[in-house]
C-alpha cells in the first residue's frame, strides 16, 4: 500500500488519502490479511490521485480473510493497470452473514452511497474490478460509478471472477 497497508483493522472517518504510489498493489490502500482477518472501513472522505499496477485507489488481497466497507466515500482520479478505483480479490470463504447500518449482506465487500469517478485503468476495470474472487460477492448499494475509463474491458466495472450485485447509477 502506497498510502496505507493494513494487515488488521483500519477505519478511516473522513480525511483524504492522496497522491500515493505502490509498485504492485494498493496505491491508496492495500488490505492484505496475511492469514488473519483484515478489514478496511472507509466512512466518508476521499481517496484520490493514487497509482499502482493493481488497485489504484483500494486493493484487497487474494486471501479469504480480507473485507472492505465503503460508506459515503469518494474514490476519484486514481490510475492503475487494472482496478483503478477499487480492485476486489477476496474469495467466497469469507462470506458470512453481516449487518451494517441495518443492511444485511453476505459478501466480502459492501459499497454504500459512494462516488467512484474519473479513475483510469490502462487495461481493465476503470472504476471497479473483481478478480481472483473465486465466487466472492460484492454489493454496491446507491451512489454513482461515472466517467471511469479502461482501454480494454469495463470502463465502469469489470467482473473477471466473482459477482457484483449493483443498485447504483453506472454511466461511463
Amino acid at each position: 500500500g502506497g498510502g496505507v497497508l493494513t494487515n488488521g483493522s483500519f477505519t478511516m472517518i473522513d480525511g483524504t488519502i492522496n497522491n500515493n504510489s505502490a509498485v504492485t498493489s494498493g496505491g491508496g490502500v492495500a488490505v492484505n490479511s496475511g492469514g488473519a482477518t483484515a478489514k478496511f472501513e472507509f466512512l466518508g472522505g476521499t481517496i484520490t490521485e493514487n497509482n499502482s499496477k493493481n488497485g489504484g485507489g483500494i486493493w484487497s488481497s487474494e486471501s479469504v480473510n480480507s473485507m472492505i466497507v465503503v460508506d459515503g466515500g469518494k474514490i476519484l482520479k486514481n490510475t492503475a493497470t487494472s482496478g483503478a478505483g477499487i480492485e476486489f480479490n477476496s474469495s467466497l470463504s469469507n462470506e458470512v452473514q453481516r449487518e451494517y447500518k441495518g443492511i444485511n449482506y453476505d459478501a466480502v465487500s459492501l459499497v454504500v452511497d459512494s462516488q467512484i469517478s474519473e479513475n483510469i485503468a490502462s487495461l481493465s476495470g476503470g472504476g471497479i474490478r473483481s478478480d481472483k474472487s473465486a465466487g466472492g460477492v460484492h454489493y454496491i448499494l446507491g451512489g454513482t460509478i461515472t466517467n471511469n475509463k479502461a482501454s480494454s474491458y469495463g470502463g465502469g466495472i469489470n467482473v473477471n471472477n466473482g459477482s457484483i450485485i449493483i443498485n447504483a447509477d453506472v454511466e461511463n
